[in-house]
């Protein structure tokens, strides 16, 4: 359905083209947004209708941190003239690049690495799939826990995108940080008798197989829409695409570009989770991190507080989990370990309760405008809206070895509040 048939449509036809509508994956990815894509998916729909209703022409839609390609990929075709997907780590780039350009070569190569695959190949991918250059080289010797694996030699584009297609296709969460990574196919699967080799070839075939089927309709939506691929650390995206003068990842200063900075741009922002949402307070596992400082330099950013240096930012939808219920729900446990007198368990639930307090940010005060609380203006123009989608788990254990959860949020901006007759409500894992 196109954008002007989705806007003039009645509320049951729009949902009866929800219900087929499908998420594309680019790749298996950590945090991949597998369970809320078709929610997030239903947002953007609307945002890019209110655009329209605003006298706006949905010119740009902007993947700012792409990852596994899910939410780019999936914008349907016809809805915004361009779409950027972006992402910093060169693996994920090259593979999207190849996508695009050189899909049959990939293939090829995923083959040819997939003949020598086991562990010791994939922990050469993982350390190896983003070395770019010298200097690339050198920083992951000097960062990483083992710089053994690492290779004097550069990788190229179409063997870094292999690389990186195989890391997170074999590892457990889909992670990219070479130190966090886990190699799953080598574990024997309780139900066979042939024991672990058995079961790593079939794991092998099996992620080949899958890229016979992927990779060609990753390439085909490619070439139907306007797709431009993008590394670029997304300040300087930001910069980009709003028309001003930019660094692009030679580190050149690069002019902005005449006219693109009036063009209607709806961007899209998921960014590496806080470290305060993870087990034990630890970054997420990509190769590029989000510290904290950075997550309060996107809220200034993203609150057009810096408009000489970014421009402005009309239309956004930020999605991430929120530290603040982390650290609520383990006050209230410390509270509750105190009352029962169980100085271990106080301790623990102290410790996480500081850790997450520390992740607060800015963008909690969005919270005014949420249809639950007091500030939530029932008429009128809200310019920010914040919503919990849900609880979701995490791919991770806390100390005590329990899974963890976060409570995922999206955050908008442009005059939008939400359309209780087409949006999907989600708690945990589950539609209703």
């Amino acid at each position: 359905m196109r954008l002007y048939d989705y806007k003039l449509s009645p509320d049951s036809y729009r949902r009866r083209w929800f219900e087929t509508f499908k998420i594309t994956s680019g790749m298996g990815y950590f945090g991949g947004k597998q369970a809320i894509g078709k929610y997030l998916a239903n947002r953007i729909f609307n945002m890019a209708v209110r655009m329209e209703a605003d006298g706006k022409k949905p010119d740009i839609f902007i993947d700012a941190f792409t990852g596994g390609g899910k939410i780019g990929l999936s914008i349907p075709e016809g809805w915004f003239d361009t779409i950027v997907i972006n992402d910093l780590d060169y693996g994920v780039a090259s593979y999207f690049k190849c996508c695009k350009d050189r899909h049959e070569e990939l293939l090829a190569m995923i083959e040819k690495i997939g003949q020598g695959m086991g562990e010791a190949m994939f922990k050469f991918c993982a350390y190896n799939r983003c070395n770019s250059s010298k200097e690339a080289i050198q920083d992951m010797k000097n960062n990483c826990k083992n710089p053994e694996w690492v290779s004097d030699k550069e990788a190229d584009e179409l063997l870094a995108g292999a690389m990186t297609y195989w890391v997170v296709e074999a590892d457990f969460n889909g992670s990219t940080s070479p130190d966090s990574v886990s190699y799953k196919l080598g574990i024997q699967d309780k139900n066979e008798n042939n024991g672990k080799r058995t079961h790593e070839k079939e794991g092998i075939h099996n992620i080949i197989e899958y890229a016979k089927k992927r990779i060609p309709k990753v390439h085909r939506i490619m070439q139907k829409r306007n797709i431009i691929i993008e590394r670029l650390d997304y300040r300087e995206l930001i910069k980009k695409y709003n028309g001003k003068a930019y660094i692009n990842i030679e580190g050149k200063e690069m002019e902005g570009k005449a006219g693109l900075g009036e063009k209607d741009k709806l961007w899209y922002f998921d960014p590496p989770y806080h470290p305060a949402t993870l087990s034990g307070g630890n970054a997420a596992p990509y190769m590029n991190t989000f510290p904290l400082g950075m997550v309060d330099e996107m809220t200034r950013i993203l609150h057009n507080g810096r408009m000489d240096e970014f421009g402005r930012l009309e239309y956004f939808i930020k999605s991430d989990y929120n530290p603040k219920y982390t650290y609520e729900r383990s006050y209230d446990e410390w509270e509750a370990a105190k009352n029962a007198n169980d100085k271990d368990l106080a301790t623990k639930f102290r410790k996480q309760a500081l850790q997450s307090k520390t992740a607060y940010h800015d963008f909690d005060s969005l919270e005014e405008n949420d249809k639950n609380s007091r500030g939530y203006k029932k008429s009128g123009e809200v310019e920010y809206y914040v919503e919990c989608i849900g609880d979701f788990g995490k791919g991770a254990f806390d100390n005590a070895g329990e899974k963890t959860t976060g409570r995922e949020y999206i955050w908008c901006r442009g005059n939008y509040q939400g359309e209780e007759s087409t949006d999907w409500k989600y708690r945990g894992n589950e539609k209703i």
